[in-house]
């Protein structure tokens, strides 16, 4: 799998606009259209391609409205899942990925919550108190997945 030229352009871009769409939605809790647009984009382009996006976005983001561990926290968290993802989603219908990338975007969030909690010794607190916002995440996921899969659909195929 070696980097061409159009491959190094479309990760850039589709970075570009993940950061985009992370700003245009940070005034909103939790709501992240970017953590579907992460997901299609291992279903349409393979994990590799998938991760590196997500790694960029994340990484300049970090940049941009503050770095620290949790940046790390991110990234580590993000590929977990989906690695995880690209093994189970491709042989699903598209009902079933919304219903695992639903599950998948509220589990980030909960192994978000314990992993700044251990940084506190009160993981399980934490958990608790971001129920709410991850429940925001997964329910926007859950809205954006369909929307953002039809887009990659036309684009990509």
């Amino acid at each position: 799998m070696e980097f061409t030229i159009q491959r190094m352009t479309r990760i850039a871009i589709l970075t570009a606009l993940a950061i985009g769409l992370r700003s245009a939605f940070i005034g909103l809790p939790n709501i992240q259209p970017i953590t579907a647009m992460f997901f299609v984009a291992v279903l349409y382009l393979g994990l590799v391609d998938g991760l590196l996006i997500m790694a960029l976005t994340m990484a300049i983001s970090g940049f941009l409205y503050g770095f620290g561990p949790w940046v790390f926290n991110q990234i580590l968290t993000f590929g977990v899942l989906m690695a995880l993802w690209s093994l189970i989603a491709p042989r699903l219908s598209l009902v079933w990925q919304i219903v695992l990338v639903t599950i998948l975007s509220f589990l980030y969030g909960v192994l978000m919550d314990y992993g700044y909690g251990l940084l506190f010794k009160s993981g399980l607190t934490f958990v608790i108190s971001g129920l709410l916002y991850d429940t925001y995440h997964a329910v926007s996921t859950l809205l954006f997945y369909p929307f953002i899969q039809s887009i990659f659909r036309r684009f990509v195929k």
